[in-house]
């Protein structure tokens, strides 16, 4: 076999497996008989709709919901016709990937359209508004962080409008808390739930914390883990709009 896919003209019955883009299809028209809930932080999945959160999705919950079409990065086995995406990180290829597959072309090169005129709107509006020297900061356990670098989707978004991205050269992934003097930046915007056990009480009350000029400013934004780690057109709409939200 050379590789391709037959895939059906107009398919009808699409089952978006883990990934990220895959939900896009519902930006596209199209609703998708399955998802996974990698997508529930950015949107509100049709009601009825067969989900799994395991990776990969068992096969049988897959099969039930009878999809004609399989789009994702996980093989599962014989289903229907699968599109898989890349494992890189070039969202909009993915998404026109996914708009080919899904015989909707047009409709996915005017959805890239509007996203772009979109961000240099706003990205007008943001340089009129800052400068922002923002860095993504977030917790997953207590006496530990991370903090994003710069082509970090969720910080190339941020970019893209206008921010400054104040950043590693390569993530920093579970550092210690002690670390955090290092985040000179004007602004943080930070991935955490107050409250809970996943390290942001921990951090805010470290005594070093507050000696961030950031904090000392009072321009930290807590913001959705899920929202701020997703992927895809759909998210990177949702992403905009939470950074409307937070900053102007």
């Amino acid at each position: 076999s050379d590789g391709t896919v037959e895939v059906p003209a107009e398919p009808r019955r699409v089952a978006a497996l883990v990934g990220s883009a895959d939900i896009d299809v519902m930006l596209l028209g199209i609703e998708p008989v399955f998802s996974g809930t990698f997508a529930e932080g950015w949107v509100e999945l049709p009601e009825g709709i067969a989900t799994s959160d395991t990776t990969p999705p068992p096969i049988e919950v897959v099969a039930n919901a009878r999809p004609d079409l399989l789009i994702g990065w996980d093989e599962l086995s014989d289903i229907a016709p699968m599109v898989t995406l890349p494992s890189d990180d070039d969202w909009r290829r993915h998404f026109a990937l996914v708009a080919d597959a899904v015989n909707r072309a047009s409709e996915g090169e005017e959805a890239l359209a509007a996203f772009d005129e979109r961000c240099e709107a706003l990205h007008a509006r943001i340089t009129e508004a800052g400068p922002f020297r923002v860095a993504l900061v977030g917790t997953f356990e207590p006496g530990a962080f991370w903090w994003w670098e710069a082509s970090y989707p969720a910080c190339a978004h941020l970019a893209s409008v206008g921010f400054e991205i104040v950043g590693p050269d390569a993530t920093l992934e579970g550092v210690s808390a002690e670390r955090i003097t290092e985040v000179d930046a004007d602004w943080i915007i930070f991935t955490g739930t107050p409250g809970t056990d996943d390290g942001t009480d921990d951090l805010f009350a470290n005594p070093l914390w507050a000696t961030l000029p950031a904090v000392q400013a009072d321009q930290v934004k807590v913001v959705d883990r899920a929202l701020w780690g997703g992927a895809g057109l759909m998210w990177a709409n949702a992403l905009l709009d939470d950074i409307e939200r937070l900053f102007l």
